[in-house]
């Protein structure tokens, strides 16, 4: 099984990072089985994602990033 893990900005959220868009569909169609977005930013407005796609919300997990 093959994981695609993104690190964004800010991306599904406000404005930036928009070739994201185009790319996602194309990872997820060619080869990987999984893709998570992890966004260090968070917005009330999102972009919507494909429903293959999984949007990670770490601000609100038991999760430690050492950076």
């Amino acid at each position: 099984m093959k994981n695609l893990i993104l690190l964004t900005a800010i991306f599904p959220f406000e404005g930036g990072e928009q070739f994201i868009e185009t790319e996602i569909k194309y990872w997820r169609e060619n080869g990987f089985d999984n893709v998570y977005v992890i966004p260090h930013t968070y917005s009330n407005k999102s972009r919507s994602l494909p429903s293959q796609i999984k949007l990670v919300n770490m601000k609100a997990s038991n999760c430690n990033l050492v950076y």
